[in-house]
C-alpha cells in the first residue's frame, strides 16, 4: 500500500505541474495573442485543465484501504 499511496503522490504532483504550465500557456496566449482564434485556443487549454484538475481530484479521493496491486 505504501508503495501504490507514493505512486499516486507522484502522479498528482506531476498533474499539478502540468495543470500549472497550462494555465500558463493558457494566461500567455489569452494576453499576448489577440486575435488569430486566441481566445478559442486558450478556451480549448481551459478544457484540458477542467479534465486534469477533475482526474487529480479523483486520485486525491482515493481510498488506500481498498488499493490493490
Amino acid at each position: 500500500m505504501d508503495n501504490t499511496y507514493y505512486e499516486i503522490f507522484l502522479i498528482r504532483k506531476e498533474l499539478n505541474s502540468i495543470i500549472a504550465e497550462l494555465d500558463s500557456i493558457s494566461f500567455g496566449i489569452r494576453n499576448s495573442f489577440k486575435g488569430i482564434g486566441s481566445e478559442y485556443c486558450a478556451s480549448a487549454i481551459q478544457s484540458v485543465i477542467s479534465d486534469y484538475r477533475y482526474t487529480w481530484r479523483f486520485l486525491n479521493n482515493i481510498d488506500y484501504n481498498n488499493v490493490s496491486k
